[in-house]
């Protein structure tokens, strides 16, 4: 999307579909092709207007295609995937801009081969035979219970469809997007380290090599490669490159006897020298283009971490061992989650934080959705994955407030709280952070109370997330947290194991803990295969995700707390409910608190879990934050658990 932002590459898009042919292998037909259709305009009713176009999210996830009107084919024996993009007139030019040839898509989107039109007869020459096209037509979404249409196209009448086999494709594309991809190895910022900024650095002999090299690459790549020799010398060029980039990065600010230090909770150590070397040449490219590689992965004795060049903390000179130390923060160990969920919920935490120092008392509540939607598109993603949530005040406690009908349009009360739930989207991936704050600046008394519950259910959940855990108990567990700070503040009163029988926390949070987050907000997967949120009754919340976590799975934790008018009046005209409730006390949160909600994208590592989202929490930050206090958003500043029991 432009200078400074992620480059996502095609590569991860095929790693998706040898991913599923895998899954299918041995449960469908070896020659068995998967038919596609991506997403279509649509016209704004009878006009000549089309509403915004967004993809086809299993479409997306394998192909990354952001064209409407395609078909994919992918076969499962060997994943060859080929594209069929719509015909265009020559009109088009005139109204839309150039016609790309099948030739474009087939470089871009990194496919075998693409097509216009010709569906059928490629299908044919495929080997399609009779039960062997498998289409995206099994169960409806276990999420929403609607179902995609079967595709359409001319000439299918030719062929039959496997309704056996689509089922089992539909349940294991909904399985793979459940557990994310790890970040493939092409994934690589681009580098921009120049002879001059090294010129600059006293490094001129190496610094003049490398401007020659860098030029003569250059003007190589310019002929676009019309003979053999200018290959071999352009190949020769890229690793004199990276010889001399070393050499550099050697010399660089450090010297011989620099050293990098990171921060383990408990002590500062030093990162052995094979991974100190690459550091010194990562953070040189750093330094030349602060935006564009401001992460480098290091790996050193085994172990591969994401380094953020941009959360260093300061430098300080060993003079004993006569050495300058770099300081970072914390490193993490890995970082399994796909980059593209990664940049997305840098850009929302920074956007939000940007949105809560802006808002005002009297203002219309869709200043902060029109303030996040700005700060997320300076930083390159020019969409939001859902509709933006912007209440104030009681209209907090409507819990998809924002729609049509209550469009974000009243005006913010003297010391309100907001609550904001906005998440921005980057090639298809959709961040989902929920912030509550003061418009004035400081917590009341209830408010302060009912964030600091939710905010104790947050962390009692996060610390204890791993895979092979239940989110149906860690929903059980937000509950009695909450009915346990509650009561401390005098708003229950009772036990709470009774409490928890009698279902009250219902009344206080009709939602789920939490979701599957990927390319749609409530993402695919929530269930496993054959299975529904409705078949535990147990739980009477609408909880969007109720399996057994796995390792790389990206979930929300966002417990709340409302004060919801006709399900308060629900629980005090039920006696068994009623009696738990100090109504005296129920009136001050009543009409002072509407809702408080804290959510969190999180991702599930092997012993514990990774939170993406990083903005202000506590009462502490919230205040601080408010008050103008600097706030950094860093992927070192993320916090990180390995799970209690």
């Amino acid at each position: 999307m432009g200078e400074g932002t992620l480059k996502v590459p095609m590569a991860m898009h095929a790693q998706h579909r040898k991913k599923l042919c895998q899954a299918l292998a041995g449960r469908v037909s070896d020659q068995a092709i998967i038919l596609l259709q991506g997403g279509e305009e649509l016209s704004v009713y009878d006009t000549d207007t089309n509403w915004d176009f967004k993809q086809e999210s299993n479409f997306q996830y394998l192909f990354g295609v952001k064209e409407p009107g395609c078909f994919a084919a992918l076969r499962v024996r060997d994943a060859h995937a080929l594209l069929f993009i719509p015909r265009m007139e020559k009109v088009y030019e005139a109204w839309c801009g150039p016609v790309k040839p099948p030739a474009w898509f087939q470089r871009a989107y990194e496919v075998e081969a693409a097509h216009v039109d010709e569906m059928s007869v490629v299908l044919e020459k495929m080997g399609v035979k009779e039960l062997e096209l498998l289409v995206l037509r099994g169960e409806t979404n276990r999420d929403s219970g609607l179902q995609l249409s079967e595709p359409s196209f001319e000439g299918k009448e030719k062929f039959s469809i496997n309704k056996e086999g689509s089922q089992i494709l539909w349940d294991q594309l909904n399985e793979c997007r459940v557990v994310r991809t790890p970040v493939p190895d092409e994934l690589d910022r681009p580098v921009t380290c120049t002879g001059r900024l090294a010129q600059e650095r006293g490094f001129s002999d190496a610094a003049e090599q490398l401007e020659q090299v860098l030029q003569f690459s250059i003007q190589v790549e310019n002929t676009g490669g019309e003979c053999q020799r200018l290959t071999k010398d352009l190949s020769a060029a890229h690793k004199q490159i990276h010889k001399l980039r070393r050499q550099l990065a050697q010399k660089h600010i450090f010297h011989n006897s620099a050293c990098w230090q990171y921060w383990d909770n408990e002590h500062w150590n030093d990162v052995p020298r094979d991974g100190s070397m690459q550091m010194q040449e990562a953070y040189l490219f750093y330094l030349d283009n602060p935006e564009a590689n401001r992460w480098a992965r290091i790996k050193s004795v085994g172990v591969e971490r994401l380094v953020d060049f941009e959360a260093m903390t300061q430098e300080r000179c060993d003079t004993k061992r006569r050495r300058s130390i770099r300081i970072l923060p914390e490193v993490p160990k890995q970082w399994e989650s796909p980059p593209s969920r990664l940049w997305v919920n840098d850009v929302s935490s920074k956007a939000h934080i940007e949105t809560m120092r802006q808002m005002r008392a009297m203002q219309r509540e869709h200043l902060a959705e029109a303030s996040f939607k700005y700060q997320a598109a300076l930083r390159g993603c020019f969409r939001v994955g859902y509709s933006c949530i912007c209440g104030s005040g009681r209209r907090n406690a409507i819990l998809h407030y924002g729609h049509p009908a209550e469009p974000n349009s009243e005006q913010v009360a003297h010391d309100s709280l907001r609550l904001l739930d906005m998440g921005a989207e980057y090639h298809g991936y959709t961040s989902d952070v929920t912030c509550t704050f003061p418009v004035c600046g400081a917590l009341g008394r209830c408010s302060a109370l009912s964030a600091e519950a939710v905010w104790e259910a947050v962390l009692a959940v996060e610390r204890r997330l791993r895979p092979g855990v239940s989110y149906k108990e860690m929903h059980r567990l937000s509950q009695r947290v909450l009915l346990e700070r509650m009561t401390a503040a005098s708003l229950f009163v009772g036990s709470v194991d009774d409490m928890m029988a009698a279902g009250l926390m219902f009344h206080f949070m009709p939602h789920g803990l939490g979701h599957q987050l990927g390319l749609d907000a409530h993402d695919v997967g929530g269930y496993g295969p054959g299975e529904r949120r409705q078949d535990d009754p147990s739980i009477k919340e609408n909880l969007r995700c109720g399996r057994v976590l796995k390792e790389n799975m990206v979930i929300t934790v966002e417990p709340g707390f409302y004060f919801i008018d006709y399900l308060i009046e629900e629980a005090l005209a039920d006696a068994n409910k009623a009696k738990f409730i100090n109504q005296d006390r129920l009136h001050d949160f009543w009409s002072s608190v509407g809702g408080v909600r804290i959510e969190d994208d999180v991702v599930i590592t092997k012993d514990g879990c990774r939170v993406l989202t990083c903005v202000p929490r506590t009462v502490a930050e919230i205040e601080a934050t408010m008050a103008g206090a600097e706030w950094q958003v860093s992927s070192s500043c993320c916090r990180s658990y390995t799970a209690v029991e």
